[in-house]
This record gives C-alpha cells, structure tokens and sequence, in this order.
C-alpha cells in the first residue's frame, strides 16, 4: 500500500503511502509514524543519531526518537540531517532571517547572521567562506580569510590571497599560506599541493611526510582517503594517507563522490558502483542502479533485475 519500493536504513524506511502526498516512516513491523505528524521535511532520511526530522501542525520542524518521541520539540523553521553533530535551519521573525543550530544534545541557539552557515564541523562554522563563529554565535577571533575550510581534527585550512595554509581553532597559522591546494586533515594527515604541481602528504604539525609527484586530488578526505587520479588520461582512484592506492585509478571510472557515512560512489558512464574503504571492498561500476538497504547490504539493479550484495565482504548474496 505504498509507491516506491523502501529502502531501509536505522530499521526505518521512507515510503509514500498510497493516496498520500507526503512521506512517512515505515518501520520493519508494518507500522508507520503516528497521526499527529502533519508532514516530513527535507529528504525525510534518518539522521546518523537515528533520529527523524517531523514537521508539527503548527509548521515548526523538530527531529523524533526511535519511538516516535519529540527528541527536540518543533521549534526550528526548517530541519537538515546532522552533521557532525549539528543541524542548521533558518526562521523568518517579523522578516528578519534568524539562523537556528542544534547541537547533538538537542540545544537550540539561534544567531543572527548575515549569511547561512557554510559548514559546522567541531562547533565552529564560517559565513560566507570568511569568519569563523562558535557554536553559540560569536565570532572565534578577530580575523578574514579569502575562503575557509572545516575544522578537522582541531585544524582548518585556509586560503589567503591565492595561497593556502592550516589555522587551529585560535586562529593561529599552523602551517602559513604556502600551498595552491590543500585538503583537510584526517586520520592525522592532509594532501597539499605546491606551486610545481606535486602532491605532498603533511603531517599535523606541518611537516611534509611524502612528496607523490603530479597527481590531481580532490579536497575532501574520508575515513584516511582520497579521491585522486595521475592525469586527465586515466581515470579516478582513491588512495590512503600514506600514498598507497586503496582503489587503483580506473580508465572507466570517470566519476567518484563520497556518500555518508563510509563509502564512495563510483561512476562509469551510465552505470554505477560502491567502494567501502574500511573493508576495502569494491563493488564494481556495472550496475543501473545502486542502494544501501540496510547495515551491511545493497541492492543493485541492471535492467529490470535486482540482487543483493554484502558490502562487507562484495559477496554476492543474491
């Protein structure tokens, strides 16, 4: 009696029922959420806290508990999936625009601000790519960047002019403006760029640890990874922290994008893939469909038939 078929995720999966409009959570049982929920909001995805975002019948978003509590009342204007323990949403007050964050224990402190908050890792967050403000809305320290990264493992890049570098959370340069790309520091290291082109790994307290020559990287890392390839003429891999290729780069692959939380997307053409770095299984890109249905499986689809993988081992389970 639902349009779509569910994908499960926590034990919860989002369907539309039949005849209805809008989303709701169908749990393994059968059951859906209970009537006093007008509406879900955003993807209507479980967040990583297992935790559902609602829309009240007043309008406000709150997020639900597993048993369909209020784990956060609905006070918000609007609701997203946590990110490192933070959610952003925004509220109009007698027209003014009043940014609301929401940590991982349910506090609510809205900020006026003059922009949307870019990303809130480690209780800090910048506003156009600039300042950097604390979790409870002030200003971490009296000082402007070309552009901001996140902060990772207490450090963040930033570029100056055209150059980059790594502050800690005072403000101060841990590593000075130096670098035409840089990464974010992950398992304790980051990949940097010089002004030759060639990829070094540095170590936390900037000290570089390998050169890797002229390869290209993207600027995320993920669980000690990276999305790089060695030219426009071979496609994507990715490798670790250490320079090893954990995923060897792939003239098919044309295409890799990290989905939360521990896996990549792999695309070659049309069709599509998985990797999972913490049990370096690959599930190749020769699929029309992929997806997660819950811990440790996926389905995937070529043409009008499906099957079943286990991500943890790439065995095949149907």
């Amino acid at each position: 009696n639902f349009r779509g078929p569910p994908g499960f995720l926590n034990g919860v999966a989002t369907v539309v029922l039949d005849g209805a409009e809008s989303e709701t959570y169908l749990f393994r049982n059968g059951s859906t959420v209970h009537e006093s929920i007008a509406e879900f909001g955003g993807t209507c995805w479980p967040s990583r806290r297992s935790l559902y975002m609602a829309r009240s019948d007043d309008g406000n978003y709150g997020y639900l508990n597993q048993q369909m509590m209020w784990w956060i009342k609905p006070e918000l204007g609007s609701a997203t999936a946590f990110e490192d323990g933070y959610s952003v949403s925004q509220k109009y007050d007698n027209w003014n625009t009043l940014t609301q964050i929401v940590d991982g224990d349910g506090n609510i402190v809205t900020v006026s601000a003059d922009g949307f908050p870019d990303d809130i890792f480690e209780g800090y967050y910048s506003i156009d790519n600039h300042v950097y403000y604390r979790f409870d809305g002030r200003q971490a320290f009296d000082k402007e960047f070309t552009e901001t990264g996140p902060f990772h493992e207490g450090l963040a890049w930033v570029k100056q002019d055209t150059l980059y570098g790594y502050i800690d959370k005072s403000g101060a340069y841990v590593v000075q403006p130096q670098y035409m790309q840089a990464s974010d520091f992950n398992n304790g290291r980051a990949f940097v760029a010089n002004e030759n082109g060639d990829v070094l790994i540095l170590e936390n307290d900037g000290t570089e640890a390998a050169n890797l020559g002229n390869i290209e990287i993207s600027s995320s890392t993920h669980m000690g990874s990276i999305i790089a390839r060695q030219s426009l003429l071979v496609g994507y891999g990715i490798m670790g922290n250490s320079g090893e290729w954990l995923l060897a780069p792939d003239i098919r692959i044309n295409k890799i994008e990290w989905e939360e939380p521990d896996h990549y997307i792999l695309y070659a053409g049309d069709k599509i893939g998985m990797y999972f770095p913490e049990h370096n299984v690959k599930i190749n890109p020769s699929y029309d469909d992929i997806e997660l249905i819950d811990a440790g499986v996926a389905i995937v689809q070529k043409g009008d038939k499906y099957g079943l993988i286990d991500t943890e081992t790439g065995e095949t389970i149907l």
